[in-house]
């Protein structure tokens, strides 16, 4: 994708993003959203189907990131030289939702936020099978949808107090909260 391109789809998510703190989702048409982003019909059509298909590409572009094991020093926070455990992921998650929030405030804040999470609960619950050692008295899907159900009331819990804590302390927190002897230490 070439720079006008990025520019253009860009100027898209704000625009959507803009819409939904005004707006119900079901209420912007996407006349709303080629007149708010300033671009002509074909132009947002070059890019995207349907709304649907927008709101999927805001959380893919979020989410893309998250998926992998960072590599590189971020701007803020830098989990390159560290092993990816559980809490590292979750800081992580708490780190690009806090940095990204401006970009992704009114799907946040829309009627449309559980597409957003049920997006994170689903990379989160694949982080969880891959590199979380689950105890063998529960059954493995209960203990992954009870971590992956604290992380979404987490990130809750972040957003609804405006990102008040760092996110290494929510991610301790969180961490208490699914493993109590853990609070101790």
């Amino acid at each position: 994708m070439d720079r006008r391109q990025i520019k253009t789809k860009q100027a898209i998510y704000k625009a959507f993003n803009s819409l939904l703190l005004k707006k119900e989702y079901s209420q912007i048409t996407v006349q709303n959203i080629i007149d708010e982003a300033n671009i002509g019909r074909s132009t947002f059509y070059l890019h995207f189907d349907t709304k649907i298909q927008l709101l999927d590409a805001m959380c893919d572009d979020f989410f893309v990131h998250i998926s992998e094991t960072p590599k590189t020093k971020e701007r803020t926070h830098d989990f390159s030289h560290s092993s990816f455990t559980l809490k590292n992921m979750v800081s992580h998650i708490l780190y690009h939702l806090k940095d990204s929030s401006s970009s992704i405030w009114g799907l946040l804040k829309s009627s449309m936020s559980h597409f957003f999470f049920d997006r994170l609960e689903m990379i989160f619950w694949s982080f969880c099978e891959e590199n979380v050692r689950l105890n063998d008295l529960v059954p493995k899907e209960l203990a992954i949808s009870y971590i992956a159900g604290n992380l979404i009331n987490s990130c809750k819990f972040f957003i609804a107090t405006d990102f008040k804590d760092s996110p290494e302390q929510l991610a301790q927190y969180f961490m208490a909260s699914i493993e109590p002897e853990l609070a101790s230490k």
